[in-house]
Parts: C-alpha cells; sequence; structure tokens
C-alpha cells in the first residue's frame, strides 16, 4: 500500500482568522472622516467625534461564543514627544440576525468600547495596530449582521489631543474559527 504524506485532520480545530474593511469603505459618517492619501496608502483621517460607519456578517465558521476584536491600523502625521499628544478610537456596534426579528435601529443585541488613551507613534506616519473594541460573543450567532459606528473621541488623561489628524488605513475584524474550512 503507498504511504501517504498528508495530513489528516479531523474534529473543530480553532484558529484565528481576520477579515479586512479598508479605508475607502469608511468615508460614511453622520461626521465623516477626510479621504486622505499618504504615499501609496488611502487612509481616513478623523478630527475629534468624526465617525464611520459599516457592516459585516458574522462568518459561519465563526467559534460560537467567541469574542470578535476590532482593530484599527493607523497613522498621524505627527510625531510623538513628551506629553505631545494621545488619541482615543471609541466604538458602539449591534448584531441584528436575518430572521425578520429585530429593527435595525433598536436590536437586542449591542455594546459599546474604546481603545483608551494612545499615544501617538515616535515618528509620524509610521503603522500603528491598536484594539478599538471587543463584542462580546455571548451576542453574536453566525450570519448575524453587525453594524458599528467608529469615532475618534476627546482623550480621557491630561495629555492633549495632537495637533494633526489620525488616519485609519483599515480595520481588521479578529475571530476564532471553529473549524479549517467553514460550514460548507
Amino acid at each position: 500500500m503507498p504511504t501517504s504524506k498528508a495530513k489528516i485532520v479531523s474534529g473543530a480545530q480553532n484558529i484565528t482568522k481576520v477579515f479586512l474593511i479598508e479605508a475607502q469603505n469608511l468615508g460614511k459618517g453622520a461626521t465623516a472622516p477626510s479621504a486622505v492619501f499618504v504615499g501609496n496608502y488611502n487612509t481616513v483621517e478623523y478630527g475629534i467625534n468624526d465617525d464611520s460607519v459599516f457592516n459585516f456578517d458574522i462568518p459561519d465558521d465563526w467559534g460560537t461564543g467567541s469574542d470578535i476584536i476590532i482593530k484599527a491600523h493607523w497613522q498621524i502625521d505627527e510625531a510623538f514627544v513628551t506629553n505631545s499628544g494621545e488619541i482615543r478610537w471609541s466604538a458602539a456596534w449591534s448584531a441584528t440576525p436575518p430572521d425578520n426579528t429585530e429593527v435595525l435601529d433598536s436590536p437586542t443585541h449591542t455594546g459599546s468600547g474604546n481603545s483608551g488613551d494612545i499615544n501617538i507613534p515616535a515618528a509620524a506616519k509610521t503603522l500603528r495596530e491598536d484594539n478599538v473594541v471587543t463584542l462580546s460573543g455571548a451576542s453574536l450567532s453566525p450570519g448575524d449582521c453587525v453594524g458599528v459606528t467608529i469615532s475618534r473621541v476627546a482623550v480621557d488623561g491630561g495629555t492633549p489631543n495632537p495637533a494633526a489628524e489620525p488616519g485609519i488605513v483599515m480595520l481588521h475584524i479578529h475571530y476564532t474559527s471553529d473549524n479549517l474550512g467553514g460550514n460548507d
């Protein structure tokens, strides 16, 4: 009988997966950010209280009950010096099942969070990644439509806001998959 080097994987395998929300999909909000190009990168720059609204579906292979984390990849055209500037990202979210049981502007499952105050990078226009909000897995189901409003808010501490506006390059949505191939 021939020997095979292929590995057979069975059972549930928990792995972290990521999907992206790119800057060009962040330009709509009640007070939308400004689209700006930095080198070869498309970004959206946020003043205090600028916001973006975007949607995504909970993937079919999402590990039931596990949290989903939204991380911002961002930059700012200003360098940090002692006590020179911090920013804070904030997000509110809601999850609605596609079963005609909840209205979009008054769903049962909602939440919010923020990044805390973050020092701007030591060098201008460098890319950072920071957690913005964690969506509680206890409130979600595969296939739910999630609506998110992300905004820049004033910092909570004594360090002043920077003169420049931070720009999001993209958002990474991190989730735990409970299998290798999805639920086909």
